[in-house]
């Protein structure tokens, strides 16, 4: 996974195309004009709401961010992929147990196995 819960309240910002590291990051962000966001509970930095407000609508290669760590500011070089991904995990799980009907107890127990890792 990419790591961070959503905890909410992290300052972040888009970096500047000049902007390569995090000390790139920590000079950006004594920039008046740097448009800083925190993030709400369940978001992560680089939510939509902060696209949406920095007018990217379309995939793109090399939006990085800056993210506020106390007491640095953190590199995160990255990418725009704006697309949507249905949510399967109910269908997913209808499948299985109609699947499992035929299976013999010892694949069942294989599968539990490998659900809970």
């Amino acid at each position: 996974t990419m790591g961070g819960s959503g905890v909410g309240g992290v300052t972040w910002f888009f970096a500047s195309d000049s902007t390569k590291d995090s000390e790139g990051c920590s000079k950006d962000s004594r920039v008046v004009s740097v448009e800083m966001f925190v993030t709400k509970v369940g978001e992560r930095p680089g939510a939509k709401s902060g696209l949406a407000s920095a007018e990217i609508h379309q995939p793109r290669p090399d939006v990085n961010l800056c993210i506020f760590r106390p007491p640095n500011w953190v590199f995160r070089p990255g990418n725009v992929d704006l697309i949507w991904i249905p949510d399967q995990s109910a269908f997913r799980k209808k499948e299985k147990e109609a699947s499992k009907e035929g299976d013999t107890e010892q694949e069942q127990e294989r599968d539990k196995v490998h659900d809970e890792g």
